[in-house]
């Protein structure tokens, strides 16, 4: 089950999501306040497209009003003007208004003597549609001088008499700042030997943002990982609370475990216990046989100064503990056995001694053991269950630093 504190811990993470949510609520609305420079742009955007011959300069031309000599070539034509009758159709493009620098995006335009839709275009900005004067060869080129602009397809292309003729770019920001600047200028050419003449110039207004894609991304994306990191903490608490929780033990710096066993009895599930023990008290709170005894010092001397400090002694009792067997007869019958030496010793000495029963074992009775060792069938024990080892490792902890 949950703790008060756990509990108190999920409240509190609750209410930052719910503090977070209102905060950035609060931001979109200030968003949708309108923008007074954009604005200006969508006006600028929703003018007339500028008309001058590719021969004019661009900056003598006043955005939503034709140069004088372009007013006159684009009019009805004069007995005096030898250009063809104006034709005009529909041009397409998706400039984004939102950039990162140093990412490329692709842009794309289409112009169509017909009606077309936008299926199928690869860049993600938003689509602008308008009309304009149309030829059967057409150039169409993007500028910009803090861009990296890489044209895909011909600037100049055969227009289709049917369908649509598309160009395509590859734009990369090479600064972050606000209100940056593309261009895209299209232009008509004539079969006749009169001039080019650009017919489409519009300003693309584009913010571009400074942070790293994965920034970005995280930030757009916050309210996604707080919801992500509250069920993973959920989660966690759940799978702790259905295996019984893991304690965090407090040592008092006096436990001193000996564990005693029969090697050809249980020695795998003994090491594996004597692992998480070693974790859970640390290194030197726990004694086994196989590393802890020092080389070349006699087990009976070490034994007995083991358990002089020994406040815990585990008996692990397997299967075959209680009828191990050599060419003598049952080891438990024979006074110089050193698991009946240990548990004789813990138990003359008043040691406690916790029987620890694994698979299926039983506790054995007083009249199966030995007389010095009888004493040990009166004990409470704990079973180790495969299927629960971690638990039964957190009640085996619990018996030991119980005081």
């Amino acid at each position: 089950m949950l703790t008060t504190k756990s509990l108190k811990f999920l409240s509190r993470i609750g209410l930052l999501l719910i503090i977070g949510y209102w905060l950035m609520s609060c931001g979109k609305l200030s968003e949708q306040a309108p923008d007074p420079a954009t604005e200006q742009t969508q006006t600028m955007a929703s003018e007339e497209p500028i008309a001058y011959s590719m021969q004019e300069d661009p900056a003598s031309i006043i955005v939503g009003e034709a140069a004088p000599d372009d007013a006159a070539a684009m009019a009805s034509a004069t007995p005096m003007d030898s250009s063809p009758e104006p034709e005009f159709g529909n041009i397409l493009f998706n400039p984004p208004t939102h950039m990162i620098r140093d990412k490329t995006e692709r842009i794309e335009v289409r112009i169509s003597r017909d009606a077309m839709d936008a299926s199928g275009l690869i860049g993600t900005g938003d689509v602008i549609k308008d009309t304009v004067r149309v030829s059967d060869r057409m150039s169409v080129a993007l500028y910009g001088d803090k861009f990296n602009v890489i044209p895909i397809t011909d600037e100049q292309q055969l227009l289709e008499a049917s369908g649509y003729t598309e160009w395509s770019f590859d734009v990369t920001p090479l600064q972050a700042a606000k209100d940056q600047r593309l261009t895209l200028k299209v232009s008509i050419h004539f079969d006749s030997g009169l001039k080019n003449k650009l017919v489409y110039s519009q300003p693309i207004t584009i913010d571009v943002d400074g942070k790293s894609a994965v920034l970005k991304w995280l930030t757009e994306n916050w309210q996604l990982l707080m919801l992500l990191l509250f069920a993973a903490i959920v989660a966690f608490f759940v799978v702790r609370a259905l295996r019984g929780g893991k304690k965090s033990y407090k040592r008092s710096g006096d436990e001193a475990v000996f564990i005693s066993y029969r090697r050809d009895d249980s020695s795998g599930y003994t090491l594996a216990i004597y692992e998480q023990l070693k974790r859970a008290l640390g290194d030197n709170a726990v004694f086994m046989d196989v590393d802890d005894i020092p080389h070349g010092e006699d087990f009976v001397v070490h034994l007995d100064k083991v358990l002089t400090k020994a406040n815990t002694v585990l008996v692990m009792i397997g299967e075959q503990w209680l009828n191990a067997a050599n060419a003598n007869g049952r080891r438990l019958d024979d006074p110089n056995d050193f698991v009946r030496m240990e548990i004789a010793k813990a138990l003359q000495r008043n040691i406690r001694v916790i029987p620890v029963l694994l698979k299926n074992a039983q506790m054995p009775s007083a009249d199966a053991l030995p007389e010095t060792l009888q004493t040990l069938s009166r004990k409470n024990g704990i079973r180790i269950y495969d299927d629960q080892f971690e638990a039964s490792i957190q009640r085996l902890l619990d018996a030991i630093t119980a005081q």
